[in-house]
């Protein structure tokens, strides 16, 4: 079994203070974007900070679904559902901030406990 992570990297607006958008994305968008899953049957939100240097898009937005193949057998599907939780929330993150980029990636090893 392989996680599939969806990461999109999240800019503030101007005038968002760090603190009402990380209140706003835990309270408020995890729970709903867990609505848009489709089907898949585990998935879990992280919401990282870059610390380093004064990057205006420092918020990384991981989304993990569990996956029951391999890391190269990914379902056309897949890259799909990431897109419908996205556009599900999408409306709801417009005032705090806007993603500047988005990639798929597919866990290929882990030494601990799983992501999810």
């Amino acid at each position: 079994m392989a996680n599939l992570i969806g990461i999109n990297r999240i800019a503030l607006l101007p005038g968002v203070t760090e603190e009402d958008f990380e209140q706003f994305m835990t309270e408020e968008l995890f729970p709903e974007a867990r609505a848009f899953s489709r089907g898949v049957r585990s998935h879990a939100h992280y919401l990282l900070k870059d610390y380093r240097g004064n990057r205006a898009d420092k918020y990384l937005w991981l989304i993990v679904l569990e996956h029951f193949g391999t890391e190269h057998s990914v379902p056309d599907a897949i890259p799909d559902v990431f897109e419908e939780i996205y556009s599900g929330v999408r409306e709801k993150l417009q005032p705090f901030g806007i993603r500047t980029s988005f990639s798929m990636s597919s866990e290929l090893s882990r030494m601990g406990p799983p992501l999810l």
